[in-house]
Formats: C-alpha cells, sequence, structure tokens
C-alpha cells in the first residue's frame, strides 16, 4: 500500500509508478529525442550542479527567513504563519526580487540547464526571464494541469522545466506526470481534466492514442536522498 493521495482522495496502487531516469540518454540525443516525442517528458537526474541548487535553495530559504515563514536556522521549516505584507509590503515586488535571486539563476540559466535543452533541441535555447517560483508546505499542493496553454501560448518552441530545488522524496509530494497526456491534448483534456474536476481525480488515460504507450495513468520519481522539510520549485 502506497497510501497517494490526490487532494486528500486516495490513488489506487495500480495506477502509481516511478518515473524512469532517462539521464543515460543525454549522451545518445537522437534517442533522448525519440523518448521525449513518445513521452512528452523528459526525467533526468543529476543533469544539474548539486551544489549550485542547494546554493539555489538557501538563497531562497534566507529571504522566507525574512518574512517570518521559514524557521531561522532549519532546512525549510514552515513557521505556520507570514510576515509579508507587514515586512515588505509589495507582495509582488518581494516575490519577483525572490525570484531573481542570484544563485537561483545560476541554476535556471546556466551552463547546466542549458546544456541539456541543447542536447535536446539541438540548439541553444534562451532561458525565460520569468519563473514560476514555488515554495511548498505540507498539505499543499497544484492539481492536475497542463502548462502547455500557460506557458508556452501555444507555441512549440518553448519547453518547461521542473526544477526541485532540493531533495524532494515521493513521501513529500513529488511532481506527478498522467502518462500519455502529452500525445493526444484534445482527448487528453476530455478524460482528464474535466473529470478531475467532476471527481477528484483521473481513472486512467493510457492508451488514449495507439502511437501512445499504454502504461500507469500516474507516474513519480522514484526517492531520492533524505527528505527536506519544504521545498521552493
Amino acid at each position: 500500500m502506497l497510501g497517494c493521495q490526490a487532494k486528500g482522495k486516495p490513488v489506487p496502487d495500480q495506477i502509481v509508478a516511478p518515473l524512469e531516469d532517462m539521464s543515460a540518454l543525454l549522451k545518445d540525443p537522437p534517442a533522448l529525442r525519440r523518448r521525449f516525442e513518445e513521452d512528452g517528458y523528459l526525467f533526468l537526474r543529476g543533469a544539474l550542479d548539486r551544489d549550485q541548487v542547494l546554493a539555489a535553495r538557501r538563497e531562497i530559504l534566507a529571504r522566507l527567513v525574512e518574512v517570518g515563514e521559514v524557521v531561522p536556522g532549519s532546512d525549510g521549516v514552515f513557521t505556520g504563519s507570514s510576515k509579508r505584507k507587514e515586512v515588505v509590503g509589495d507582495l509582488g515586488r518581494f516575490w519577483k526580487s525572490v525570484s531573481e535571486g542570484a544563485a537561483l539563476r545560476r541554476v535556471s540559466h546556466g551552463h547546466g540547464l542549458g546544456r541539456v535543452l541543447e542536447i535536446l533541441i539541438g540548439k541553444k535555447a534562451r532561458p525565460q526571464d520569468y519563473l514560476f517560483l514555488r515554495a511548498g508546505v505540507v498539505g499543499r499542493a497544484t492539481g492536475l494541469h497542463y502548462d502547455y496553454p500557460f506557458f508556452t501560448r501555444a507555441h512549440d518552441q518553448v519547453y518547461t522545466v521542473w526544477v526541485p530545488i532540493g531533495d524532494v522524496p515521493v513521501a513529500d509530494g513529488p511532481l506527478v506526470v498522467v502518462s500519455s497526456s502529452a500525445c493526444s491534448p484534445r482527448t487528453a483534456r476530455s478524460t482528464i481534466i474535466r473529470p478531475r474536476t467532476a471527481c477528484g481525480f483521473p481513472a486512467t488515460c493510457a492508451g488514449s492514442r495507439p502511437s501512445c504507450p499504454s502504461m500507469p495513468a500516474i507516474s513519480a520519481p522514484t526517492p531520492p536522498a533524505p527528505p527536506a522539510p519544504a521545498t521552493p520549485n
């Protein structure tokens, strides 16, 4: 019994499976591109410099300590309250400054991520200035959604990248991917998004098109290193 939940409702074990680490394919660009075309995503462990990622984590958590959201000296333990309005006033300006931190930008706009995208698309990629930075706490989650209409503006030359700023064990609620959902947006939209609104969780979308591999509906990263209390991403 895995005990996975989505919005407080249990997720059947039979539709949950770990994501397959495809980092070895970075040495074989054609194979990497084929997997991306087939699955609609790539799960790459160790693709970024760990020290740079942890430096970005410390930078972000230090800013959250300033506004009373993280216990000082902890590795991201939430205080249960926030003083953002009292301390910084302009909430938008504050979060913009956190998102533009030098250590974070060395990760998001650095050589490591740029190299991965260049291997994937065969040319240099330009990172967008805007980051969708999130600080996750226990009991909160983002529901199933498509990045495509929000970040790409329906453009086929924009790639979204999810970077965990620190270790994210499965027990802490990592990223999940609905298998085959990228194969047929129209079919997947009708089988995932609307039913999720009605019943809280999709039954499956596997094999929605003959060209899509039949896989478990939900995949999650396999457990990495020791847990981190709160994980900005």
